[in-house]
């Protein structure tokens, strides 16, 4: 299983907002910084080339 860390960018004050629609797409390692909304994600299968 490979983990990834993903930024979500957000104008200042939209964090939350962000952080909730990121959670509504099934992402559960969500955060809320200023500004960005940092995600670790994880897949369970390997990428196909």
């Amino acid at each position: 299983m490979a983990l990834f860390d993903l930024i979500a960018t957000a104008i200042f004050g939209l964090e939350a907002v962000v952080a909730h629609e990121v959670k509504g797409l099934g992402y559960d390692g969500v955060k809320v910084e200023n500004a960005r909304v940092p995600i670790v994600c994880c897949r369970s299968t390997p990428a196909s080339p």
